[in-house]
Parts: structure tokens; C-alpha cells; sequence
């Protein structure tokens, strides 16, 4: 015989799971002097594995477990204190608040910004300006120092001829201080068939720029040349060697300027090599004289 019944069984239970509670408990005082809040860390309960997380509401954070001073502009901010475990990630952090007013903070600012040449453009002069805004910057102007200027935080800009340019850069806080600071920089091409120089306002953070190479940021200019040789963007200190290709030095020199030129006019024709050294960069490119 053959019995084709089947029989099934369910059963279904509601379980309840909840994470434990982490051993410590956040908690802090602050106080409150010319615009800058001091934070003092009053938790309990807290070891090695403890991790901190501070939001200041200003756009600012630490993870340090006592941070420094913090500078804030007139106005209310919540900062908050979060505690987590490294150790044991599934126990629920502890979090405290705590509200302060600032109403006598001093309405400063220092913006400062840094000009780095992208040597990875060839056929065009690329230069990077890499603006460090201070906190609460409301609008920001870049005058180029052509006679043009752009309103923006990143906006970018195209000489139309060479020539020596004092950029500055305007910012107008929140508070209402307007403050601005400027820089010499040069402009040129390397020969007449590059594209005239472009300067694009980037973000440090954004791009991930690494230093640069005292040596790659050198530019050696025109070559061919004629009378005249200018160096631009060296350091400051720097030794000058060039020899004709038999090795005989034709020019010995030390400089101590970043930006300088030399008299090729007792040159004989031909091809060159220059030998540039510094206490942390070594160049060595070739010269030809017309």
C-alpha cells in the first residue's frame, strides 16, 4: 500500500533582541571666553577601546578624547559628545548635548591660499590655487590682476598674455569682516604654440594634492633662446651650472633669488646643458642658444 499524505507542522515565535548598553556614559562641561568654547570630557566609565566623536555645530569635529579650544562667531550652538567601543561595536553608544551662545566672539578671519603648477598638462600652463577659507565665509572674490575678476569659491580664469600678476583673493565672513590677501605670481608660456595659461581655484580636500617637487615646479624659459634666460619658481637658494657638450662650464653661479635671468649674449650657438641643485631638488634640462 502506498500512503501519499503529507503532514506539516508550523510553529512561529516573536523574539525580542536588544543590544546592550555600552559600560560608559557621555557627559561634558564647557565654557564660553572671547569666542572660543573650552570642552571639558566628564565621562565615566570609559578605557582604552573608547572612542570619541566631538560635533561642535560649527562645522568642525575631533576625535580627540579632550580637544582644544574651538573658535565659534557669535551665535547658538549644539555641541554633542558621542561614545562608541571599538572593542565591541554592537553595544549602543552613549551621547550628550550641550547648548552654548557665543555673543562675544571677535569678528576675524586669515584667509591664505598656495599656487602649485600641474605638471601633468603639457600642451597649456595649468596652475592650481588652493585657497585655505576661514570658517563662516559668506562670498569670496579672486581678482586676477588683468584688470578681471571673478565672484566664487572655485572659479577659474584665462590670461591672455604673459607677464607678472598680483592675484588676490577678497572673503566676507558671516560677521561682516571683509579681509584679502594677494600674490606675485608669473605668468608665461615655454614656447609660442602652447595655449595661454590657465588658473583653476581647487580644493585641497577635494583633489588630494601631494607636495610638489621643488624641481617639476621650475621653468626654464624661452628655449630656444637668444640673449636671455629666465628661471622662474626655483627656492630660493640655488647653484647654476651650465656646460657645452664637451663638459667645459661656460657659467658658474649661485642665486638666491626664486626668480632670475641670465645674459646668454656672450653664448655661442648651439646646445647646452644646465645643471640646477639645491638643498632638496636637483635639475638638469637641456639649453639650446640661437
Amino acid at each position: 500500500a502506498y500512503n501519499s499524505s503529507i503532514c506539516t507542522s508550523f510553529i512561529t515565535q516573536v523574539i525580542s533582541i536588544s543590544l546592550p548598553s555600552c559600560s560608559f556614559t557621555s557627559s561634558f562641561l564647557d565654557t564660553v571666553s572671547n569666542g572660543l568654547v573650552y570642552v571639558y570630557n566628564t565621562s565615566t566609565g570609559t578605557g582604552f577601546y573608547t572612542k570619541y566623536l566631538w560635533n561642535f555645530g560649527n562645522g568642525n569635529t575631533s576625535n580627540q578624547q579632550n580637544p582644544g579650544p574651538q573658535s565659534f562667531f557669535n551665535g547658538s550652538y549644539v555641541i554633542t559628545l558621542t561614545l562608541s567601543d571599538s572593542l565591541n561595536p554592537y553595544c549602543i553608544p552613549s551621547t550628550s548635548t550641550q547648548s552654548v551662545i557665543v555673543n562675544n566672539s571677535p569678528c576675524v578671519g586669515n584667509p591664505s591660499f598656495a599656487m602649485v603648477k600641474d605638471t601633468s598638462s603639457f600642451s597649456s600652463i595649468v596652475w592650481s590655487a588652493i585657497p585655505n577659507y576661514p570658517f563662516g565665509t559668506a562670498a569670496v572674490s579672486w581678482n586676477w590682476g588683468d584688470g578681471n575678476s571673478t565672484q566664487g569659491f572655485y572659479p577659474s580664469h584665462n590670461y591672455a598674455s604673459t607677464g607678472y600678476y598680483n592675484i588676490c583673493m577678497t572673503v566676507t565672513l558671516t560677521c561682516g569682516t571683509v579681509t584679502s590677501t594677494c600674490m606675485n605670481s608669473s605668468i608665461y608660456k615655454l614656447n609660442k604654440t602652447m595655449d595661454m595659461a590657465v588658473v583653476n581655484v581647487v580644493s585641497a580636500l577635494v583633489t588630494g594634492i601631494k607636495k610638489v617637487d621643488p624641481a617639476s615646479a621650475i621653468v626654464i624659459f624661452p628655449n630656444p633662446a637668444n640673449d636671455f634666460l629666465s628661471i622662474s619658481s626655483a627656492p630660493s637658494d640655488y647653484k647654476v651650472i651650465i656646460t657645452d657638450m664637451l663638459g667645459n662650464s661656460v657659467y658658474v653661479k649661485e642665486h638666491n633669488e626664486g626668480d632670475s635671468k641670465i645674459d646668454l649674449q656672450s653664448f655661442r650657438s648651439g646646445i647646452y646643458l644646465i645643471q640646477m641643485s639645491g638643498a632638496d631638488f636637483h635639475k638638469t634640462t637641456k639649453l639650446i642658444k640661437e
